[in-house]
């Protein structure tokens, strides 16, 4: 992960802003890594431009202990002048992580999925579903929380990026949805309770995307073939945006178990229970296609969530095989995948750093305009 701390200079990135829209949209993916390391600058998915504003360890932000993070004491502060003097939508939605380099449909840059993959995944939607008999509502958000930049297209600037004035939108909704459910949750959260959840869901999450890049990786190892970038990827291009794309149900499955261990760890006294039913019924249950089929795999034990994870890794590493002209591998129990123990191990783990950013959009809002003078 890129450590480098670029030197914030606001007329390079206003300068920046200033390339007309067709210039931004052409040159993202070359001055996203050029120019990020340079002047901290990038676009997220949807082409808007973002300014870093530093990078911080991931417990160091989510710190309870003492108040040292410049990112909790900004998000907390911003929190508190947005309630003092804005009415709050009480409509919940949550937002989400931003998929980068998402290839163009209709076009030859993906392999398409055909009708054995398409009935494998048909099959492992089928036995997710059995995991509840409840119904998640669907709730579409209107903006992005976070991100993870694959090691295969950056190489410079990959990581986990988390969208400042994203997150704080969440925080404030998730606080409000569950202060203004009485039926639904036992208690009511403060507002840097919800940073301490909002933040730490979202970073496993990010965190899961990684994991499945690494598993390519091990695999790319022993064939010397593209298997992320024609394979593990192209999949997910194939599937987002519906339930199919499994990959970001098994990422919120594992954000919820992840985000509950770590608060038995470093939140002593935070109710389990509590917390359970906030990720359940306050984020993932409101979450768009996809991201939404974990309401359903949490709702069995964690091992059975495994044993349909393993089919969804056998469905990547086969049609991997087939995307990079290697036949369909012959079928095995898919137990064996639990023998497979480094498999999903990662590079980053929670002593890396976060890349937090700013969007120029939010920049030109009250509230966020002074994000970047030192108090």
């Amino acid at each position: 992960m890129n450590d480098k701390q670029p030197e914030i200079d606001i007329k390079d990135f206003v300068d920046f802003i200033n390339l007309t829209e067709k210039e931004a949209i052409d040159s993202r993916y070359k001055l996203d890594d050029d120019k990020i390391v340079e002047m901290g600058v990038g676009f997220t998915s949807n082409s808007e431009l973002y300014m870093i504003y530093k990078s911080e360890n991931f417990e160091e932000s989510i710190n309870h202990n003492e108040h040292r993070s410049s990112i909790k004491k900004k998000v907390l502060d911003i929190i508190d002048k947005i309630e003092k003097n804005q009415t709050i939508d009480e409509n919940h939605e949550m937002g989400q992580d931003s998929p980068l380099h998402i290839c163009g449909k209709g076009t030859d840059e993906c392999i398409r999925i055909d009708d054995f993959i398409k009935n494998k995944l048909k099959k492992l939607l089928e036995n997710i579903k059995a995991n509840s008999t409840d119904n998640p509502s669907k709730n579409i958000k209107e903006y992005l929380i976070g991100f993870y930049k694959p090691v295969h297209y950056y190489k410079e600037s990959w990581g986990i990026y988390m969208i400042i004035d994203g997150i704080t939108r969440a925080i404030i909704n998730l606080k409000n949805y569950v202060n203004n459910n009485k039926l639904d949750f036992s208690n009511t959260i403060t507002n840097e309770e919800g940073y301490y959840i909002q933040m730490a869901f979202t970073y496993f999450h990010e965190v899961y995307h990684h994991k499945i890049e690494s598993l390519s990786i091990k695999f790319e190892m022993l064939y010397r073939k593209p298997f992320y970038t024609k394979g593990f990827h192209c999949l997910y291009c194939n599937t987002y945006g519906t339930d199919d794309c499994v990959e970001e149900a098994f990422a919120n499955a594992y954000a919820y178990y992840r985000t509950i261990d770590f608060f038995k760890t470093k939140f002593e006294d935070f109710n389990i229970d509590f917390l359970k039913t906030i990720l359940k019924k306050g984020i993932i249950q409101n979450s768009p296609e996809g991201y939404r089929k974990a309401y359903e795999l949490v709702s069995g034990s964690e091992n059975e969530k495994n044993k349909l994870e393993h089919h969804f890794l056998e469905i990547l590493l086969q049609f991997s095989c087939k995307a990079n002209g290697i036949n369909y591998l012959p079928e095995m129990d898919v137990d064996f995948w639990k023998l497979f123990t480094y498999g999903l191990d990662p590079l980053v783990n929670k002593t890396n750093n976060v890349t937090y950013v700013v969007t120029a959009t939010s920049m030109e809002n009250e509230f966020f305009n002074n994000f970047f003078d030192n108090n």
